[in-house]
């Protein structure tokens, strides 16, 4: 995984039954090992 790396993935949508939402982010690396998914649609974090 490559900290700096813009993704793209498809998330279920929070509204409206069966729809999908593109998101964009960048992954960040967490102090002590690790790294975070940070998207740019409601604040939302992965961790991967």
């Amino acid at each position: 995984m490559t900290v700096g790396r813009t993704w793209v993935r498809t998330w279920s949508a929070c509204s409206g039954p069966g729809g999908t939402t593109p998101l964009t982010g960048t992954v960040v690396q967490l102090p002590g090992g690790g790294h975070l998914a940070v998207t740019q649609h409601h604040d939302r974090v992965e961790e991967i």
